[in-house]
């Protein structure tokens, strides 16, 4: 159901024949060779370079994010909709692209999923395979952790805070180490997930309050 994620190790490894390439072509064409082999050992510094990249591209980095908004639905309305981890591809289908419930706790609502969290921002496109234990402060918090059962470098929490206002006020913080690209530019990433969540949630609990 979910495709397994590139290795940054096969990335790397895949890269290799264009290191070595690059290496030789260095050594059998210095400055005072022929125009073709001056033109081929600048193809295989390109190639090197582009393994670099490639090598770049699976680095981990880390995020934060924040968003929050007053909503007209009660406490325990809003409580509802953000504890139910597996109905959130139905509200918020723009970021959340598939939920596996893996284990069930108190009143049948979902304590370990996997998740597939969409980012979308400039150049940046990517799906992200996450693991979740879901823990629930009824109806005060809702609490979104990473787990694996292997050593990793990627982390994801999120939680969401819940609290009576003229309405509810929810609010979402984000925290997160994931692989992507070290050209696309970081800033404002976690921001963008977060307000995507919170803006997705106020929707379905009927819009602002007000």
């Amino acid at each position: 159901m979910f495709p397994a994620p590139i290795s940054p190790i096969c990335i790397a490894r895949s890269a290799y024949p264009a290191r070595l390439s690059a290496a030789r072509g260095a050594r059998e064409a210095p400055g005072g060779g022929t125009p073709g082999e001056r033109r081929g050992g600048a193809a295989d510094a390109g190639g090197q370079a582009g393994a670099r990249r490639a090598i770049m591209c699976a680095m981990p980095r880390r995020f934060h994010g924040s968003a929050a908004q007053v909503v007209a639905a009660t406490l325990d309305e809003s409580f509802a909709l953000l504890a139910a981890v597996d109905r959130y591809p139905q509200w918020c289908p723009d970021v959340v692209r598939e939920v596996e419930v893996l284990g069930r706790g108190a009143e049948d609502r979902p304590s370990r999923v996997r998740m597939r969290l969409h980012v979308t921002r400039g150049p940046l496109e990517r799906d992200f395979d996450l693991l979740l234990a879901v823990v629930l402060d009824v109806p005060r918090s809702v609490k979104l952790t990473r787990f694996t059962d292997h050593p990793t470098n990627q982390e994801f929490d999120g939680i969401w805070l819940l609290q009576a206002a003229a309405g509810t006020r929810i609010s979402l913080e984000l925290d997160a180490v994931l692989r992507v690209p070290s050209y696309i530019p970081a800033g404002g990433v976690g921001d963008t997930i977060a307000e995507a969540f919170v803006t997705a949630a106020a929707r379905a609990l009927g819009g602002p309050a007000g």
